[in-house]
């Protein structure tokens, strides 16, 4: 156990001393300071930064209460414990408004005192957890990619694999790859990887499962990606059983738990996948421009995600394989489909076809090939993108 570091108030000499020698026999303890008022309290609690600030309900000047409202402004990892004559409902009420973590009082043991104040001071370690560092650093907050689209053979699983494995490079055991599709075993191909469990397995738990149940049905690929297959077995009927309860879990313990996640989603749209759509930080529709009718299917599907809440905003079409015999340019692809933010992706089928024959990501086969440049543009892209709205 660390040293707990107090400074206590003592509005007469010695009042304080008492209860902090007892205190000091339940468990390791540091007094910073005396101070005599509550002005002199808040000034010490501000300079020194303590763990916890013990404050006389009643002083001259300034009531503990009205320090507490203080210091939980100018120094909110400085826990505030009010020493009270008595238990009071009222005092308790009034000290929780102020910003003060706890309400102790001489009818207490020390030993229930020391806790009470532990436990208020425990507060300042959520400063050293991974889900602080997601909800305030713009650089550690949490990106979701849905990688989707309607047309056939436009690659998708290709562009799924590869970006979520660069993504791993980039924050190895940080990053998840999930399959949505009921055609379970396709990354898993990609990536040389034989799942033992999945998502199907997952579901076996129901709506309320712990974290831990969810890293049970990973695989970890070499690169420190985790992936969590479609499914263990053929034709489980994926889609029919992922409710929105569930994806909503899915997506809140992926998110707290993994800085980048990639979401491998099938051409079908259903209500767990629109909300899964909405939750993405950003949503790739992957498509050709091979020929007219897939400038049809791919406005045709943008304009059902929209339709269905997803904001154009989050939505890049991702034009996979271009050459120059494409019918369709990307300014024609981003009128139809009146989203601006269109990316190329050149097609390279001797790097796609060699990473495949192996068994190999082609960003990692083939680290330097048009692909391999062209995927690695589009992760910087994300993530760029992330931290200018995070911050």
């Amino acid at each position: 156990m660390s040293q707990l570091t107090v400074v206590a108030t003592e509005p007469v000499p010695g009042a304080a001393s008492k209860l902090l020698d007892s205190l000091a026999d339940s468990g390791p303890l540091e007094v910073r300071g005396f101070a005599a008022d509550g002005m002199e309290a808040a000034r010490m609690a501000v300079m020194l930064r303590p763990d916890v600030l013990l404050l006389h309900a009643a002083m001259p000047g300034m009531s503990g209460l009205q320090v507490a409202q203080i210091v939980s402004q100018a120094a909110p990892e400085v826990a505030c414990v009010v020493l009270a004559d008595k238990q009071d409902e009222k005092l308790l009420r009034l000290a929780m408004m102020s910003g003060a973590r706890a309400v102790v009082s001489p009818d207490m043991s020390s030993h229930s005192i020391y806790e009470q104040i532990l436990q208020a001071a425990a507060g300042k370690r959520v400063r050293e957890t991974v889900e602080y560092a997601r909800a305030t650093d713009p650089d550690q907050s949490p990106v979701c990619v849905g990688v989707a689209g309607v047309v056939g053979g436009s690659g998708r699983t290709t562009i799924a694999v590869n970006l979520a494995v660069l993504l791993a490079q980039r924050a190895p055991k940080d990053s998840i790859l999930v399959e949505m599709v009921p055609q379970a075993g396709r990354a898993a191909f990609l990536l040389n990887l034989k799942p033992r469990s999945g998502l199907a397995d997952l579901l076996e738990a129901g709506e309320d499962w712990p974290d831990y149940a969810l890293e049970a049905c990973l695989t970890e690929h070499s690169s420190g990606l985790r992936l969590l297959a479609g499914c263990s077995g053929a034709g489980c009927g994926l889609l029919d059983r992922i409710s929105l309860p569930f994806t909503a879990a899915l997506v809140s313990h992926i998110r707290r738990r993994y800085r980048f996640a990639v979401f491998h989603m099938p051409s079908a749209l259903w209500s767990a996948g629109a909300y899964l759509l909405r939750r993405c930080d950003k949503v790739l529709v992957v498509t050709t421009g091979t020929d007219m009718l897939c400038l049809h299917d791919t406005a045709s599907y943008v304009a059902a995600l929209t339709e269905l809440g997803v904001p154009r905003a989050s939505i890049t079409i991702v034009m996979n394989k271009v050459s120059r015999g494409d019918k369709v340019t990307r300014t024609a692809m981003a009128e139809a489909c009146g989203i601006s933010d269109v990316v190329e992706i050149p097609a390279d089928p001797k790097t796609s076809n060699e990473a495949m024959g192996v068994m190999m990501p082609a960003v990692v086969y083939a680290a330097n090939s048009p692909l391999s440049r062209g995927l690695r543009s589009l992760a910087e892209r994300l993530i760029t993108q992330r931290v200018a709205v995070a911050a």
